[in-house]
Protein backbone atom coordinates (compact mmCIF):
# COMPACT_ATOMS: atom_id res chain seq x y z
CA UNK A 1 0.00 0.00 0.00
CA UNK A 2 1.23 3.87 -0.99
CA UNK A 3 1.37 5.44 2.51
CA UNK A 4 2.37 8.89 3.06
CA UNK A 5 5.89 8.26 3.98
CA UNK A 6 6.53 6.05 1.18
CA UNK A 7 5.07 8.50 -1.09
CA UNK A 8 7.57 11.40 0.20
CA UNK A 9 10.25 8.92 -0.83
CA UNK A 10 8.95 9.49 -4.36
CA UNK A 11 10.46 11.81 -7.08
CA UNK A 12 7.27 13.19 -7.45
CA UNK A 13 7.44 14.60 -3.85
CA UNK A 14 10.72 14.59 -3.59
CA UNK A 15 11.32 18.78 -2.82
CA UNK A 16 8.39 18.20 -0.22
CA UNK A 17 8.26 18.96 3.49
CA UNK A 18 6.59 17.53 6.38
CA UNK A 19 6.05 20.50 8.68
CA UNK A 20 3.61 18.93 11.21
CA UNK A 21 1.44 16.02 11.77
CA UNK A 22 4.60 13.18 11.34
CA UNK A 23 2.61 10.78 13.50
CA UNK A 24 0.07 10.17 10.35
CA UNK A 25 3.24 9.46 8.02
CA UNK A 26 1.86 5.42 8.36
CA UNK A 27 -1.40 6.83 6.85
CA UNK A 28 -2.50 5.21 3.32
CA UNK A 29 -3.24 7.09 0.04
CA UNK A 30 -6.61 5.73 -1.42
CA UNK A 31 -7.09 8.63 -3.76
CA UNK A 32 -5.15 12.49 -5.05
CA UNK A 33 -7.53 15.29 -4.72
CA UNK A 34 -7.12 19.34 -6.03
CA UNK A 35 -8.60 21.50 -3.21
CA UNK A 36 -9.35 25.16 -4.77
CA UNK A 37 -12.57 26.04 -2.72
CA UNK A 38 -12.70 26.02 1.21
CA UNK A 39 -16.15 23.54 0.81
CA UNK A 40 -14.75 20.23 -0.25
CA UNK A 41 -15.66 18.37 2.81
CA UNK A 42 -18.78 16.64 1.49
CA UNK A 43 -17.06 15.76 -1.60
CA UNK A 44 -14.02 13.76 0.15
CA UNK A 45 -13.23 10.18 0.61
CA UNK A 46 -11.07 8.21 3.54
CA UNK A 47 -7.75 8.07 2.64
CA UNK A 48 -7.44 10.81 -0.13
CA UNK A 49 -4.54 12.85 -0.03
CA UNK A 50 -4.94 16.60 -0.65
CA UNK A 51 -3.16 18.97 -2.86
CA UNK A 52 -3.55 23.01 -2.53
CA UNK A 53 -2.16 25.87 -3.63
CA UNK A 54 -3.47 27.46 -0.69
CA UNK A 55 -5.77 29.88 -2.48
CA UNK A 56 -9.09 29.90 -0.27
CA UNK A 57 -7.21 30.49 2.69
CA UNK A 58 -5.01 33.57 1.29
CA UNK A 59 -7.01 36.29 3.67
CA UNK A 60 -7.03 34.01 6.68
CA UNK A 61 -4.75 31.17 6.87
CA UNK A 62 -5.65 30.30 10.37
CA UNK A 63 -8.58 29.09 8.52
CA UNK A 64 -6.52 25.79 7.52
CA UNK A 65 -6.72 24.88 11.25
CA UNK A 66 -10.22 24.33 10.99
CA UNK A 67 -9.71 22.69 7.50
CA UNK A 68 -7.65 20.08 8.97
CA UNK A 69 -9.55 19.26 11.50
CA UNK A 70 -12.49 18.40 9.59
CA UNK A 71 -10.53 16.75 6.90
CA UNK A 72 -8.73 14.41 10.18
CA UNK A 73 -12.28 13.98 10.99
CA UNK A 74 -12.94 12.51 8.03
CA UNK A 75 -9.97 10.21 8.10
CA UNK A 76 -8.26 11.67 5.03
CA UNK A 77 -4.56 10.90 4.82
CA UNK A 78 -3.00 14.44 4.78
CA UNK A 79 -2.96 17.85 3.21
CA UNK A 80 0.01 19.48 0.95
CA UNK A 81 0.29 22.80 0.48
CA UNK A 82 2.57 24.94 -2.14
CA UNK A 83 3.47 27.92 -0.10
CA UNK A 84 5.04 31.05 -1.26
CA UNK A 85 2.48 31.60 -3.56
CA UNK A 86 -0.85 32.51 -2.11
CA UNK A 87 0.60 31.72 1.49
CA UNK A 88 3.54 33.08 2.26
CA UNK A 89 4.22 30.78 5.99
CA UNK A 90 1.63 28.65 7.53
CA UNK A 91 0.52 29.69 10.93
CA UNK A 92 1.83 28.36 14.33
CA UNK A 93 -2.00 27.31 15.09
CA UNK A 94 -2.32 25.38 11.79
CA UNK A 95 0.99 23.59 12.49
CA UNK A 96 0.18 22.84 16.47
CA UNK A 97 -3.79 21.38 15.33
CA UNK A 98 -1.86 18.96 12.42
CA UNK A 99 0.87 18.14 15.11
CA UNK A 100 -2.07 17.44 17.90
CA UNK A 101 -3.81 15.26 15.52
CA UNK A 102 -1.51 13.65 14.07
CA UNK A 103 -2.81 14.40 10.47
CA UNK A 104 0.19 15.22 8.01
CA UNK A 105 0.86 18.56 6.79
CA UNK A 106 2.98 18.60 3.98
CA UNK A 107 4.49 21.66 2.14
CA UNK A 108 5.54 21.90 -1.94
CA UNK A 109 7.65 23.79 -3.24
CA UNK A 110 6.47 27.04 -5.47
CA UNK A 111 7.10 25.42 -8.72
CA UNK A 112 5.26 21.75 -7.94
CA UNK A 113 3.46 21.34 -10.69
CA UNK A 114 0.12 19.22 -9.33
CA UNK A 115 0.15 16.97 -12.48
CA UNK A 116 3.50 15.62 -12.37
CA UNK A 117 2.61 15.02 -8.44
CA UNK A 118 -0.46 13.28 -8.99
CA UNK A 119 0.50 11.40 -12.32
CA UNK A 120 4.10 10.47 -10.41
CA UNK A 121 1.69 8.85 -7.33
CA UNK A 122 -1.42 7.48 -9.10
CA UNK A 123 0.34 4.06 -10.17
CA UNK A 124 1.66 3.81 -6.64
CA UNK A 125 -2.48 3.95 -5.43
CA UNK A 126 -4.70 0.96 -4.85
CA UNK A 127 -8.31 2.05 -4.17
CA UNK A 128 -10.14 0.61 -1.54
CA UNK A 129 -11.98 -2.11 -3.32
CA UNK A 130 -8.39 -3.24 -4.67
CA UNK A 131 -6.65 -3.26 -0.88
CA UNK A 132 -10.55 -5.41 0.45
CA UNK A 133 -9.48 -7.53 -2.66
CA UNK A 134 -5.92 -8.14 -2.00
CA UNK A 135 -6.80 -8.41 1.69
CA UNK A 136 -9.25 -11.23 1.15
CA UNK A 137 -6.84 -13.16 -1.66
CA UNK A 138 -4.63 -13.04 1.42
CA UNK A 139 -7.00 -14.21 3.87
CA UNK A 140 -7.90 -17.07 1.92
CA UNK A 141 -4.20 -18.35 0.64
CA UNK A 142 -3.43 -18.30 4.24
CA UNK A 143 -6.36 -20.90 5.00
CA UNK A 144 -5.07 -22.84 1.63
CA UNK A 145 -1.75 -22.84 3.18
CA UNK A 146 -2.27 -23.71 6.83
CA UNK A 147 -0.90 -20.45 8.06
CA UNK A 148 -4.26 -19.49 10.27
CA UNK A 149 -4.02 -21.97 13.21
CA UNK A 150 -6.63 -20.57 15.32
CA UNK A 151 -10.35 -21.38 15.07
CA UNK A 152 -11.59 -18.34 16.43
CA UNK A 153 -9.14 -16.17 14.30
CA UNK A 154 -10.15 -17.97 11.26
CA UNK A 155 -14.21 -17.21 11.86
CA UNK A 156 -13.17 -13.67 13.18
CA UNK A 157 -11.33 -12.94 9.75
CA UNK A 158 -13.78 -15.05 7.58
CA UNK A 159 -16.68 -12.52 9.02
CA UNK A 160 -14.90 -9.59 7.94
CA UNK A 161 -15.17 -10.84 4.01
CA UNK A 162 -18.37 -12.11 4.49
CA UNK A 163 -17.21 -15.70 4.14
CA UNK A 164 -19.44 -18.53 5.95
CA UNK A 165 -16.71 -20.32 7.74
CA UNK A 166 -18.76 -22.40 9.52
CA UNK A 167 -20.00 -24.63 6.91
CA UNK A 168 -18.10 -27.61 5.72
CA UNK A 169 -15.64 -27.20 2.53
CA UNK A 170 -13.38 -29.02 0.47
CA UNK A 171 -10.73 -27.80 -1.94
CA UNK A 172 -10.96 -27.76 -5.72
CA UNK A 173 -8.40 -26.33 -8.20
CA UNK A 174 -8.74 -25.25 -11.45
CA UNK A 175 -6.15 -24.72 -14.26
CA UNK A 176 -6.39 -23.84 -17.48
CA UNK A 177 -3.63 -25.09 -20.34
CA UNK A 178 -5.32 -24.10 -23.61
CA UNK A 179 -3.27 -22.55 -26.91
CA UNK A 180 -5.67 -19.51 -25.91
CA UNK A 181 -4.60 -19.51 -21.75
CA UNK A 182 -3.02 -16.27 -21.69
CA UNK A 183 -6.01 -14.49 -23.01
CA UNK A 184 -8.51 -16.20 -20.77
CA UNK A 185 -6.07 -16.25 -17.35
CA UNK A 186 -6.76 -14.88 -14.41
CA UNK A 187 -9.63 -12.74 -13.59
CA UNK A 188 -11.62 -13.44 -16.56
CA UNK A 189 -10.83 -17.06 -15.75
CA UNK A 190 -11.69 -16.86 -12.50
CA UNK A 191 -14.89 -15.41 -12.98
CA UNK A 192 -15.72 -18.09 -16.05
CA UNK A 193 -15.35 -20.66 -12.97
CA UNK A 194 -17.92 -18.36 -10.36
CA UNK A 195 -20.09 -18.13 -13.55
CA UNK A 196 -19.81 -21.66 -13.96
CA UNK A 197 -20.91 -22.46 -9.93
CA UNK A 198 -23.43 -19.78 -9.99
CA UNK A 199 -24.94 -21.62 -13.01
CA UNK A 200 -24.99 -24.56 -10.98
CA UNK A 201 -26.60 -23.64 -8.51
CA UNK A 202 -23.47 -24.48 -6.20
CA UNK A 203 -22.43 -21.54 -3.35
CA UNK A 204 -18.42 -21.37 -3.69
CA UNK A 205 -15.78 -19.20 -2.72
CA UNK A 206 -13.25 -18.03 -5.55
CA UNK A 207 -10.11 -16.51 -5.92
CA UNK A 208 -7.32 -16.69 -8.33
CA UNK A 209 -3.27 -17.12 -7.06
CA UNK A 210 -0.71 -18.52 -9.59
CA UNK A 211 -2.48 -18.65 -12.35
CA UNK A 212 -5.19 -20.98 -10.84
CA UNK A 213 -8.50 -20.83 -9.78
CA UNK A 214 -8.90 -21.77 -6.30
CA UNK A 215 -12.39 -22.88 -4.93
CA UNK A 216 -13.55 -23.69 -1.96
CA UNK A 217 -16.81 -25.85 -1.95
CA UNK A 218 -19.29 -26.12 0.48
CA UNK A 219 -20.27 -30.18 0.84
CA UNK A 220 -22.30 -32.46 3.46
CA UNK A 221 -20.05 -34.51 5.17
CA UNK A 222 -23.28 -36.72 6.35
CA UNK A 223 -24.16 -37.50 2.86
CA UNK A 224 -23.38 -41.13 1.74
CA UNK A 225 -20.18 -40.82 -0.77
CA UNK A 226 -18.75 -37.28 -0.21
CA UNK A 227 -16.32 -38.46 -2.93
CA UNK A 228 -18.99 -39.34 -5.63
CA UNK A 229 -20.66 -36.17 -4.73
CA UNK A 230 -17.59 -33.76 -5.25
CA UNK A 231 -16.39 -35.56 -7.90
CA UNK A 232 -19.93 -34.91 -10.21
CA UNK A 233 -19.40 -31.04 -9.16
CA UNK A 234 -15.83 -31.17 -10.20
CA UNK A 235 -17.52 -33.35 -14.15
CA UNK A 236 -20.34 -30.31 -14.04
CA UNK A 237 -17.80 -28.02 -13.62
CA UNK A 238 -15.71 -29.37 -16.43
CA UNK A 239 -18.14 -29.58 -19.15
CA UNK A 240 -20.03 -26.09 -18.24
CA UNK A 241 -16.50 -24.57 -19.08
CA UNK A 242 -15.61 -26.61 -21.75
CA UNK A 243 -18.76 -26.02 -23.23
CA UNK A 244 -18.53 -22.70 -22.98
CA UNK A 245 -15.18 -21.37 -23.96
CA UNK A 246 -13.73 -23.28 -27.19
CA UNK A 247 -10.92 -25.38 -27.23
CA UNK A 248 -9.98 -24.60 -23.52
CA UNK A 249 -7.67 -27.49 -21.63
CA UNK A 250 -9.06 -27.43 -18.20
CA UNK A 251 -8.12 -29.55 -15.39
CA UNK A 252 -9.87 -30.02 -11.73
CA UNK A 253 -8.07 -31.07 -8.95
CA UNK A 254 -9.93 -32.34 -5.52
CA UNK A 255 -8.97 -32.71 -2.28
CA UNK A 256 -10.95 -34.73 0.14
CA UNK A 257 -13.01 -33.61 2.97
CA UNK A 258 -11.16 -32.90 6.47
CA UNK A 259 -13.28 -32.07 9.71
CA UNK A 260 -12.69 -28.79 10.65
CA UNK A 261 -11.93 -25.61 8.31
CA UNK A 262 -8.97 -25.40 10.19
CA UNK A 263 -8.08 -28.51 8.52
CA UNK A 264 -8.69 -26.89 4.84
CA UNK A 265 -5.28 -26.57 3.58
CA UNK A 266 -4.97 -30.67 3.19
CA UNK A 267 -7.54 -30.61 1.05
CA UNK A 268 -6.34 -28.17 -0.94
CA UNK A 269 -2.70 -29.43 -1.11
CA UNK A 270 -4.42 -32.94 -1.93
CA UNK A 271 -6.38 -30.80 -5.05
CA UNK A 272 -3.06 -29.48 -6.10
CA UNK A 273 -1.30 -33.02 -5.88
CA UNK A 274 -4.52 -34.44 -7.81
CA UNK A 275 -4.26 -31.83 -10.41
CA UNK A 276 -0.56 -32.62 -10.80
CA UNK A 277 -0.91 -36.26 -11.04
CA UNK A 278 -3.84 -35.89 -13.62
CA UNK A 279 -1.60 -33.59 -15.17
CA UNK A 280 1.11 -36.34 -16.11
CA UNK A 281 -1.29 -38.65 -17.97
CA UNK A 282 -3.65 -36.14 -19.60
CA UNK A 283 -4.02 -32.46 -19.82
CA UNK A 284 -6.95 -31.97 -19.23
CA UNK A 285 -9.61 -33.87 -17.05
CA UNK A 286 -11.10 -34.07 -13.35
CA UNK A 287 -9.12 -36.14 -11.03
CA UNK A 288 -9.85 -36.53 -7.34
CA UNK A 289 -6.71 -37.17 -4.83
CA UNK A 290 -8.09 -40.82 -3.81
CA UNK A 291 -7.73 -41.64 -7.83
CA UNK A 292 -3.88 -41.02 -7.61
CA UNK A 293 -2.96 -44.10 -5.93
CA UNK A 294 0.68 -44.86 -4.83
CA UNK A 295 1.28 -41.04 -5.76
CA UNK A 296 -0.13 -40.13 -2.14
CA UNK A 297 2.97 -42.13 -1.08
CA UNK A 298 5.29 -40.38 -3.04
CA UNK A 299 4.39 -36.90 -3.69
CA UNK A 300 5.78 -35.79 0.03
CA UNK A 301 8.87 -36.64 -1.09
CA UNK A 302 8.90 -34.92 -4.32
CA UNK A 303 11.96 -32.88 -4.72
CA UNK A 304 13.53 -33.89 -1.19
CA UNK A 305 17.50 -34.75 -1.52
CA UNK A 306 16.43 -38.67 -0.77
CA UNK A 307 13.96 -38.57 -3.87
CA UNK A 308 16.95 -36.88 -6.00
CA UNK A 309 19.19 -39.40 -4.13
CA UNK A 310 17.09 -42.62 -5.39
CA UNK A 311 16.42 -41.36 -8.54
CA UNK A 312 20.08 -40.35 -9.73
CA UNK A 313 21.19 -44.18 -8.12
CA UNK A 314 17.97 -46.28 -10.26
CA UNK A 315 17.15 -44.03 -13.25
CA UNK A 316 19.89 -41.24 -13.72
CA UNK A 317 22.35 -42.93 -16.83
CA UNK A 318 19.01 -43.48 -18.37
CA UNK A 319 17.98 -39.75 -17.69
CA UNK A 320 21.77 -38.38 -18.90
CA UNK A 321 21.29 -40.81 -21.77
CA UNK A 322 17.78 -39.05 -22.69
CA UNK A 323 19.72 -35.35 -22.48
CA UNK A 324 22.58 -36.27 -24.72
CA UNK A 325 20.78 -38.45 -27.40
CA UNK A 326 17.81 -36.23 -27.51
CA UNK A 327 16.02 -39.89 -27.22
CA UNK A 328 13.14 -40.94 -24.81
CA UNK A 329 14.34 -44.28 -23.54
CA UNK A 330 12.55 -42.81 -19.90
CA UNK A 331 9.25 -42.69 -21.41
CA UNK A 332 9.81 -46.63 -23.27
CA UNK A 333 10.66 -47.75 -20.23
CA UNK A 334 8.05 -46.75 -18.12
CA UNK A 335 5.34 -48.01 -20.97
CA UNK A 336 7.25 -51.55 -20.84
CA UNK A 337 6.78 -51.24 -16.97
CA UNK A 338 3.04 -50.70 -17.07
CA UNK A 339 1.94 -52.83 -20.01
CA UNK A 340 0.64 -56.18 -20.08
CA UNK A 341 2.95 -57.15 -23.16
CA UNK A 342 5.65 -55.84 -25.67
CA UNK A 343 3.13 -55.31 -28.13
CA UNK A 344 0.54 -53.14 -25.73
CA UNK A 345 3.71 -51.07 -24.72
CA UNK A 346 5.39 -51.13 -28.49
CA UNK A 347 1.46 -49.61 -30.15
CA UNK A 348 1.19 -47.28 -26.67
CA UNK A 349 4.60 -45.93 -28.18
CA UNK A 350 3.50 -46.31 -32.45
CA UNK A 351 6.71 -48.47 -32.75
CA UNK A 352 7.25 -52.14 -34.03
CA UNK A 353 7.75 -54.38 -31.45
CA UNK A 354 11.31 -55.73 -32.95
CA UNK A 355 11.89 -51.93 -32.46
CA UNK A 356 10.98 -51.52 -28.65
CA UNK A 357 12.71 -54.82 -28.08
CA UNK A 358 15.92 -53.51 -29.02
CA UNK A 359 14.90 -50.20 -26.87
CA UNK A 360 14.90 -52.49 -23.97
CA UNK A 361 18.23 -54.23 -24.37
CA UNK A 362 19.76 -50.58 -24.95
CA UNK A 363 17.80 -49.46 -21.55
CA UNK A 364 19.12 -53.09 -19.61
CA UNK A 365 22.58 -51.95 -20.72
CA UNK A 366 22.69 -48.72 -20.09
CA UNK A 367 21.21 -49.55 -16.28
CA UNK A 368 23.31 -52.60 -15.98
CA UNK A 369 19.86 -54.59 -14.81
CA UNK A 370 17.59 -57.50 -16.00
CA UNK A 371 13.87 -56.21 -17.02
CA UNK A 372 12.77 -59.61 -16.29
CA UNK A 373 13.07 -59.21 -12.32
CA UNK A 374 9.88 -58.28 -11.35
CA UNK A 375 11.58 -56.37 -8.19
CA UNK A 376 13.86 -54.24 -10.55
CA UNK A 377 10.89 -53.06 -12.75
CA UNK A 378 8.92 -51.91 -8.98
CA UNK A 379 11.95 -49.95 -8.31
CA UNK A 380 12.52 -48.44 -11.84
CA UNK A 381 8.68 -47.53 -11.88
CA UNK A 382 9.21 -45.54 -8.51
CA UNK A 383 12.01 -43.98 -9.38
CA UNK A 384 10.10 -42.72 -12.72
CA UNK A 385 7.02 -41.37 -10.93
CA UNK A 386 9.43 -39.92 -8.46
CA UNK A 387 10.82 -37.92 -11.19
CA UNK A 388 7.66 -37.34 -12.85
CA UNK A 389 6.73 -35.08 -9.95
CA UNK A 390 10.16 -33.74 -9.52
CA UNK A 391 9.68 -32.00 -12.80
Amino acid sequence: MLTLEKALSLDALKNAIVLSGKKGLKNEISCINVMEVPDIYDWVTEGEFILTTGYPFKDSPTELADVIHKLSHKRLSGIAVKTKRYIDELPAEVLQTADELGFPLIQLPADARFASIISGLMPQVISKEEKEDRLRIDFLNEVALGKISSPSTLLDQAKRFEINMQAPYIAYVVTNDSVNSKAIKSKYFEQLVTNAFISLGELCVCWTYQDKVNVFIPIQPKIDDVKTRSVAIGRLLYNHLVDTVKDIQVAVGIGTYHKGNINLSKSYTEAIQAMRIGYMSSMAGVYHYDDIGIYQILMPFAGTESASRYIDSFLGKLIEYDKNKKTQLVSTLEQFIKCDSLEEAANNLFVHSKTLALRKAKIEKILGVSLKSEEVKLTLLAAIMLYRVSE
